[in-house]
């Protein structure tokens, strides 16, 4: 079985002067590997005398967060009477310091201030002060300007931990005078984070007991004597029952310096210390194609993966590993076997959820265990692009039906699942149903009586129908007219036959004066999700086209300002016509009254002159002459 084993790798990695393994093993970067380097390079930097009091300077920027000073310096000088020592510090980031028993001033720039006080040292005394500086030539005139002269300066670039050393000697230059690409081997050491880069190559393999990792580092700078490579192997998945192997390849001059909590075996290009253990080195190729080569012809098959990893001017690497438990897997049911089996039950457990725009799949711890899923990645759509990403103890699935493959038809979505374990591979289709919703709108809870006609003086009833599970109404349903949107108050919330219906009193709606239609748009959620954060993703609407009943609107809206004023005004001005008539006909009628003669009822003598006064002025149609 394993030479069959080796045969097929071989056939598929012919042997010659160039392998093409890179068909196999394409290069990424990998962010579970850590490495680092440390030197005392900097972007520019300079040293000088002083007289009585020593002043470091910092120019630190870039990086992706905080980074840490650590200070030391020897015990003479801390005892010695003299001023303390003075540190000015220019960072774009926050920065950390190490406890001291020993006082330094400190000049910081003022925005990282709050950043290193709460870790500043008790005999410290900080002052917020550097003047923002475009150059490291600006900053060492500034403090030269300040002290007079400057003991060291250095420029760095994103480091992780600066260490610098305060010297009690007294050996630099008359003057500091800044350099490029200065070394600063006996003051100063910094820390940097070193890209990764690695691949891995799976072989179906179920009778192997172990995994393999190469680690090639390569340097562009010489070395210089004593330098070391600190090595610290993790298990990802617990306490290894098997040993991984490691094949450790750098240039001469660097000693490995490994630790491990568990057995691991270790293969290096020269001399190594494991565990504090010395161990003699072995002769490695210098080339990838050749070490994969290597590794697969010395152990004849006999492992499940081989990962490559990469990297440059390393000194410090963190390795974790997977490590194969033989134990784990039944020796009568393969891991393919139990996936499998996991899988025919898939669309009963049905473990996908979908909207009209969206497919999402959440895997649970059983299917992880089950199928063996170390890797994330190895659970995708379509292609490895589109894979599974952790969500606590499950991984979860999303794509858009317009890409990772996914086909959308009739409101359904439709995708391939592929999984890939360490020795089979597994493909399952997927197909979902978009829940469909319907939205009518009633007077009553009758649905019968459904109408797309709004008014502002009605109760009205949203039902809406949905086929599909998983579904949850995210409290809200929006009136769009025109560009003005409002939400319906909502009174009470029923459930009948499987539909939901919501009731809205429409009394608080405020309609534009020439607006005649409009959108009622609800919003859900998918049920799984909380309906006060749902994502983007798990969002689906639907939308109703409404009109608007003017006449109901008039009624409810009643007289408009302008008619009650004219109305008012109106009754006021008939009033006082009215009143200015009942006065003239009073005023008129008294007056004729007053004038008119009042008639005497006294005794009929012929010889009154009154009398005789009217009778003679009296005169009939049929007389014509007057009374004698």
């Amino acid at each position: 079985m394993k030479a069959l084993l080796l045969m097929l790798l071989v056939i598929g990695l012919p042997m010659g002067h160039s392998y093409p393994v890179s068909q196999l093993c394409d290069l990424n970067s990998d962010n579970m590997v850590k490495s680092t380097r440390y030197h005392s390079t900097t972007i520019m930097g300079c040293m000088g005398k002083f007289s009585s009091q020593e002043v470091y300077v910092l120019n630190v920027h870039g990086g992706d967060g905080l980074w840490s000073l650590d200070i030391s310096r020897e015990k003479l000088q801390e005892e010695a009477n003299e001023k303390p020592a003075v540190l000015i510090v220019n960072s774009n980031v926050p920065f950390s310091i190490n406890d001291t028993s020993y006082p330094v001033i400190l000049h910081v720039n003022s925005h990282i201030k709050l950043a290193v006080q709460h870790s500043l040292p008790q005999k410290w005394n900080m002052s917020q002060d550097v003047e923002s500086v475009n150059s490291s030539e600006d900053l060492l005139r500034w403090a030269k300007d300040k002290y007079a002269e400057v003991t060291f300066f250095a420029e760095l670039q994103g480091p992780n931990k600066i260490q610098l050393k305060m010297e009690t000697g007294n050996t630099g230059a008359e003057t500091c005078e800044l350099q490029n690409q200065f070394r600063a081997d006996s003051i100063l050491k910094a820390e940097y984070p070193v890209d990764v880069m690695s691949c891995k190559i799976h072989i179906s393999n179920p009778e192997a007991v172990r995994n393999i990792y190469i680690v090639h580092v390569a340097y562009s700078d010489p070395p210089t004597s004593g330098n070391s490579i600190d090595l610290s192997v993790t298990a990802l998945d617990g306490q290894c029952g098997k040993a991984p192997l490691i094949f450790l390849k750098n240039e001469a001059g660097y000693m490995w310096n490994i630790h491990s909590d568990f057995d691991v075996g270790v293969v290096a290009s020269d001399n190594h210390i494991l565990n504090g253990m010395p161990v003699p080195g072995s002769k490695l190729p210098g080339e990838r194609d050749e070490l994969i080569m290597k590794a697969i012809g010395d152990y004849n098959g006999n492992f499940n993966s081989i990962t490559y990893i990469h990297m440059n001017n390393a000194m410090s690497v963190t390795l974790p590993v997977f490590c194969v438990k033989k134990e784990t897997v039944s020796p009568t049911v393969s891991l393919k076997d139990q996936c499998e089996e996991y899988f025919k039950d898939f669309s009963r457990l049905e473990p996908w959820r979908c909207t009209d725009k969206h497919l999402i799949i959440t895997l649970d711890q059983e299917f992880i265990q089950t199928c063996g899923i170390l890797d994330p990645n190895n659970v995708y759509f379509g292609n490895s692009k589109c894979s599974a990403k952790p969500q606590g103890d499950s991984l979860v699935l999303i794509t858009h039906k317009d890409e990772c493959g996914t086909e959308a038809a009739a409101g359904n979505l439709t995708n391939k699942l592929f999984i890939q374990g360490d020795t089979f591979n597994i493909t399952e289709t997927v197909f979902c149903q978009s829940p469909g919703i319907q939205i009518h709108i009633s007077q009553g809870p009758d649905a019968n009586t459904a109408t797309n006609t709004l008014g502002t003086d009605q109760m009205i009833h949203v039902n809406l129908t949905i086929k599909g599970k998983n579904i949850l109404l995210v409290d809200k349903c929006m009136l769009l007219v025109g560009e003005k949107e409002q939400k319906l108050k909502e009174s009470t919330i029923e459930t009948s036959d499987g539909s939901m219906i919501w009731t809205y009193d429409t009394n608080t709606l405020v309609l534009p004066e020439a607006a005649s239609a409009g959108n009622l748009t609800c919003t859900f959620c998918l049920a799984s999700e909380s309906k006060e954060d749902c994502p983007e993703t798990n969002l689906m609407q639907k939308s109703l086209a409404v009109t608007f009943n003017t006449r109901s609107t008039n009624q409810k809206r009643g007289l408009s300002m302008g008619s009650v004023l004219g109305i008012t005004f109106g009754a006021f001005a008939i009033g006082a016509l009215l009143t200015a008539v009942l006065w003239y006909i009073y005023t008129h009628t008294r007056s004729s009254v007053k004038m008119q003669p009042v008639p005497t009822l006294t005794g009929g003598s012929e010889n009154s002159s009154t009398n005789h006064s009217i009778d003679s002025t009296q005169s009939t149609p049929c007389s014509t002459s007057s009374r004698a």
